[in-house]
């Protein structure tokens, strides 16, 4: 929607400056009106040169700047501080030059009149949608700093969850990446020079070097079909991915597979968990809580079934229905939500829930790496070892020859 920067008078005949979205300078006219305002001038906002950075690169406030943010202003606020004054000491203190730019926009709007859940609507490409919507159940009850606090809470307990499962996978990932591409060079380049130097002199290459060659020899003159087939497979799972069916199917996949699917479940039902208790617990409408847990939860396959939650909810059905009949959420979730929905304390048993599989995430990412690691080591041992052992066989029958 388009903004319009004005200058007008209050019911004390102080001069206001600020932005105001509307459809036309008529529209802001009427809302400036609306609120007690006698408009001196108004025009459409130019882009600064901020503005037009913003816009072309689309930053996001980082995770771990929005913590800090919602903490400090909690704090803030908590001291009597208005929200105007609070964010003109927040936007002066930003280490972040986008973050600077994006609070000084904030600040503009909020000094102009606008809702803060509304200004920072505005920039939705920095904000998180559930910030937004959290921000604007606050500004509803009136405990806007007790809000900020749960969403740096929030924020933090996520943060900290996938630190431990990229933790927890990053560094396998690497050693095996590492060892193949160790194993290749020595295959591709190692190998064959001794396997001429062995042949020159005569001798019989044992099994195992001629199944090293073989394989070898093979990806060296088929590279194309060894690349090919790879980039295929993920240009075709990309594009599926894309649809909202295969989004759902991969997704499913990715919950099921060994090791890895167990501990991205638990993080998953943490965040399902902790999210909709405290949407729940800030009084947001139940059917706008449910959509936005839907995109948080970053798995279409559960965000499937919290469509469908929402739709009972619509059709006056329970809440806990869907969730039982989903073989994705474990009975102990589904229950609670039944339990919750009769109670009506949905908030603090989801966020018992989501303490439990918070634990539990940690210490599988912990027992994931410690059993994992000895694993690492005799795969590298056994890839490495293979080629130097059919490397050595030959020379071995050398020296019996002697």
């Amino acid at each position: 929607m388009p903004a319009f920067q004005y200058t007008a008078y209050d019911r004390r005949g102080q001069r206001r400056r600020g932005t105001v979205e509307a459809r036309d300078a008529g529209e802001a006219v009427r809302r400036l009106k609306e609120q007690g305002f006698v408009v001196g001038r108004i025009a459409p906002r130019e882009a600064s040169i901020w503005t037009r950075e913003i816009r072309l690169t689309r930053p996001r406030v980082r995770r771990l700047e929005l913590i800090i943010f919602c903490r400090q202003l909690a704090t803030l606020l908590r001291a009597g501080i208005p929200l105007a004054d609070a964010l003109a000491v927040l936007q002066q203190q930003a280490e972040s030059r986008p973050l600077r730019a994006i609070l000084a926009r904030v600040l503009e709007d909020v000094r102009g009149g606008t809702a803060f859940s509304a200004a920072c609507r505005a920039h939705g490409q920095a904000f998180p949608e559930l910030f937004i919507s959290m921000v604007r159940a606050g500004e509803a009850t009136g405990n806007l700093d007790e809000v900020l606090e749960q969403l740096a809470l929030f924020y933090e307990k996520e943060r900290a969850a996938v630190e431990k499962v990229k933790s927890a996978l990053v560094y396998p990932a690497i050693v095996l990446v590492t060892a193949v591409l160790v194993t290749a060079f020595l295959m591709w380049k190692v190998v064959p020079q001794f396997v001429d130097t062995y042949r020159a002199m005569g001798l019989e290459l044992p099994w195992l070097t001629r199944l090293l060659i073989s394989v070898s020899t093979g990806a060296a003159y088929h590279v194309h079909l060894w690349a090919g087939i790879p980039l295929a497979m993920a240009a075709g799972v990309v594009l599926a991915y894309r649809t909202p069916r295969g989004r759902v199917v991969f997704d499913r996949l990715r919950l099921r597979l060994p090791i890895y699917g167990p501990l991205v479940k638990k993080s998953t039902l943490a965040r399902f968990c902790r999210t909709f208790s405290m949407l729940y617990a800030a009084a947001v409408p139940l059917l706008e809580a449910l959509t936005l847990v839907g995109r948080v939860v970053q798995n279409a396959a559960l965000a499937k079934v919290v469509e469908e939650a929402k739709t009972a909810m619509q059709e006056g059905r329970a809440l806990a229905d869907p969730f039982r009949r989903s073989r994705l959420i474990p009975p102990m979730v589904a229950h609670m939500i039944a339990v919750g929905e009769e109670t009506g304390a949905l908030d603090e048993l989801l966020g018992k829930v989501a303490a439990y599989y918070e634990d539990e995430v940690a210490q599988a990412a912990e027992r994931l790496k410690s059993s994992i690691e000895p694993l690492l080591i005799l795969l590298v041992a056994a890839l490495v070892g293979m080629v130097v052992l059919s490397v050595l066989l030959p020379s071995f029958q050398l020296y019996r020859h002697l």
